[in-house]
């Protein structure tokens, strides 16, 4: 993206002499551009769909290309209203792929891990820019005098699909390995009223609200004070399937928060899609789907509120990242001091896609104004609003 973006300005403040080098220029430019960011996809499918390199290949030229027919389309629009409106079109287009780039493959969302800020925002300048935009379309938020104590629980079974490790499927064995790395973290925790054990997306691939006797044996190696949240399966009374973060405090789960937007394909899959090719990449047979949450689920919330100066407001991979920020602004109470905690499966990705989730983190951190806890499965980070993130505060 960075090699090619100079290409790319230097093209499109030309003016245009004829409607198709404009066409030429922009899919030539979209074939690179998106030729070189979804490998990551390739590599995706090879290693966890198991699909076949002749699938991965026409899956993945299938998306470049696309993506270069909007980039054509974009050029063309450029070189037809010429320079007086490129910086308008230069932001809708980006606007439009953040958005609304996989809506005409029938996933209703957008593609946010392109944008070209996200390339800057290892910079101060940019972040503080950022910051202040946030604060002139959401308005100020508190900042905390201190950050709350929070430890990287790491799951146990920390990669997507890994078949040597038959005791996966086994609630219990994964529930006592879980045991025994909460008990080695014991001894960093401290007396404070709000301490925290935090576990990412997917850490116990199990219901646990059906299984009391684990949040018992859990609860038994933290101290009192300890809150922990752990990356989980909610099923409700029809047997759905959901995405969770359960909220376990003195034995007990205090509350449950569930993911609102289920991943195309790995997760869920579109009526339109659910007979093709496409459904047996990562919904293998005889494994159930996980569902969006369309409507309120009883017990479960939007946030927790650890105290009454303390709320956290969790959120689950996509939805973080599809949403604007006034999404998430709405659930802050600004009474309190906030903090949102983002719980990640990013043991799918590789070392280039996880990059680009935790800048764009660092990016939606600036707008909403507020500390994120980044929690993947092999590290946890907070991004501070305005703060450099250098290598980011590891928990």
């Amino acid at each position: 993206m960075i090699l090619a973006f100079p290409v790319f300005l230097w093209r499109a403040l030309n003016v245009y002499t004829a409607k198709v080098t404009a066409l030429q220029g922009g899919f030539l430019w979209g074939l690179i551009v998106f030729g070189m960011h979804f490998h990551w996809l390739a590599q995706l499918l090879l290693q966890h769909a198991n699909a076949s390199c002749a699938f991965c290949l026409f899956l993945y030229g299938c998306l470049v290309v696309y993506g270069a027919l909007t980039t054509a389309v974009w050029f063309l629009v450029m070189s037809m209203w010429r320079s007086l409106f490129f910086i308008p079109v230069f932001l809708a287009y980006w606007f439009w792929v953040d958005y609304f780039f996989l809506y005409p493959l029938g996933f209703g969302m957008g593609y946010p891990f392109i944008n070209p800020l996200l390339s800057l925002v290892s910079y101060q300048p940019c972040r503080l820019l950022l910051w202040c935009i946030g604060v002139l379309m959401y308005g100020p938020t508190s900042q905390p005098l201190a950050l709350p104590t929070v430890l990287h629980l790491p799951p146990v079974v920390s990669r997507a699909y890994h078949y040597d490790q038959p005791w996966r499927c086994n609630s219990d064995v994964v529930g006592h390995k879980l045991y025994r790395q909460l008990d080695r973290l014991a001894a960093r925790l401290n007396a404070q009223p709000w301490s925290f054990v935090v576990a990412p997306e997917s850490t116990f691939m199990f219901p646990l609200h059906k299984h009391q006797d684990l949040i018992h044996l859990w609860s038994s190696a933290l101290p009192p004070s300890t809150h922990m949240m752990i990356g989980s399966i909610y099923k409700d009374e029809r047997g759905g399937h959901y995405q969770a973060v359960y909220w376990l405090h003195g034995c007990l789960i205090i509350n449950v928060y569930v993911k609102k937007m289920a991943v195309p394909i790995v997760e869920t899959m579109p009526a339109q899609w659910r007979n093709s090719c496409l459904h047996n990449l990562f919904l293998k047979e005889g494994e159930g789907e996980c569902r969006s949450m369309t409507k309120q689920l009883p017990g479960c919330v939007d946030y927790f509120d650890i105290s009454a100066q303390v709320r956290v407001i969790p959120q689950i991979c996509l939805e973080f990242y599809c949403n604007s920020g006034a999404t998430i602004r709405r659930h802050l109470n600004y009474n309190t001091y906030n903090y949102v905690f983002l719980f990640l499966n990013d043991s799918w990705f590789n070392s280039f896609f996880c990059s680009l989730l935790y800048r764009l983190a660092v990016l939606k951190a600036q707008l909403i104004g507020v500390p994120v806890w980044y929690i993947g499965h092999d590290e946890c980070r907070v991004i501070m609003p305005n703060i450099a993130p250098g290598p980011g505060a590891q928990c």
